[in-house]
This record gives C-alpha cells, sequence and structure tokens, in this order.
C-alpha cells in the first residue's frame, strides 16, 4: 500500500471510531469534476467607459478644486515656517554684521583715529611756549 493509501485508510478508521461513518454511508459528496478558478477580467480603465470630453471635465473639476486648496496649505506652511525660522536667520546674520562691523571699525580707528589723538596728547603735555 503506497503513502495515500494508508493515510485513506487512517482516516477511514479515524471516522469509524468516531461514528462518523453509519453503514459504509458517509454522506460525503464524491467530486469528480475538476475546477479551476479563472482570473477575473481585468477592469477597463476609466478612460476607456467614460467619453473623452467627460474625462476632460472631471480632471478640469478635479483640478480647480484641487489646486485653491494646495495653494492654501502652501500659503500656511511657508507662513508658519517663516514665523518660525526667519527671526533666528535674521539674528545669525545680523550677529555676523555686527562682529563684521566691530572689526571693521577697530582696524580704522587703530590706523586713523590712534595717531591723531596720539598727538592731541602730546601737544597738551608739553609745556605752553612763550611767545617773546
Amino acid at each position: 500500500m503506497d503513502e495515500r493509501g494508508r493515510i485513506i485508510e487512517q482516516a477511514n478508521l479515524l471516522m469509524r471510531r468516531h461514528g462518523h461513518i453509519v453503514d459504509g454511508h458517509d454522506e460525503l459528496p464524491v467530486l469528480t469534476d475538476v475546477v479551476t478558478a479563472s482570473p477575473a477580467p481585468p477592469e477597463p480603465p476609466l478612460a476607456a467607459i467614460l467619453p473623452p470630453d467627460c474625462v476632460e471635465a472631471l480632471a478640469r473639476e478635479l483640478l480647480f478644486d484641487r489646486l485653491p486648496r494646495q495653494r492654501q496649505a502652501l500659503a500656511e506652511e511657508l507662513s508658519a515656517w517663516l514665523d518660525d525660522e526667519l527671526p533666528q536667520i535674521v539674528l545669525r546674520v545680523l550677529d555676523g554684521v555686527t562682529d563684521q562691523l566691530i572689526e571693521q571699525v577697530t582696524a580704522e580707528a587703530r590706523a586713523a583715529l590712534l595717531p591723531k589723538l596720539q598727538m592731541v596728547i602730546e601737544d597738551q603735555s608739553q609745556p605752553p611756549r612763550d611767545a617773546g
């Protein structure tokens, strides 16, 4: 007896033991037909079902419905980003400008103002000359 036959015999014995088979009638239908599942036919694309002018009108309607909402969403996102980020960006730029301005003023003061101030101090520290 092959493997299949042995398994079927064990299944029959199990069913008889539990009283599922009465007088040789198992009340199960015998399937003789082989049924294969055929794939469902593909649905035609929407453009094939609707006439072209209807598709164009639908696309235009969707476009005009969505564009204002998308513009509004973009404007809100941009506004929120500017509210959050712009002050920090401006402060960083101004800090850089302030540092650069201080360096430039200091360099020019050393180059031009310091010698003039030294001359004024020297003139003030010398005793006045008598004319005469």
